[in-house]
């Protein structure tokens, strides 16, 4: 799952399509809407101590057209969500999921 950060005066909107087109190359996005939100302070798997809030949004695309930015991420695959979580997933990416498949079913 492609993710970042926001810049300073970015909506997270904005921020959201900039990374996902640094990151898997991507601009044909509609945002379906904000499926968890949360903070972490300190996470062990982040690279330096951090008070992190973040937005996880669930996106539509009609593109398949992925260019990887290799500084990023090394591989990519599109996966039915129930498939995606029997994948060893890096931390948090699991509930992400779970979430938005219960977005996509209200």
């Amino acid at each position: 799952m492609p993710g970042g950060h926001v810049e300073f005066g970015e909506k997270i909107e904005d921020a959201i399509k900039r990374e996902a087109l640094e990151e898997v190359g991507l601009t044909d996005l509609k945002p379906l809407g904000i499926v968890s939100f949360g903070e972490v302070i300190n996470s062990k798997e982040f690279h330096r101590p951090a008070h992190l809030i973040y937005f996880d949004v669930l996106f539509k695309t009609t593109s398949n057209d992925i260019r990887l930015d290799i500084k990023e991420l090394q591989e990519f695959a599109w996966v039915k969500p129930q498939k995606a979580l029997k994948m060893r997933l890096a931390v948090g990416f699991a509930q992400v999921i779970k979430d938005c498949i219960k977005f996509r079913k209200s």
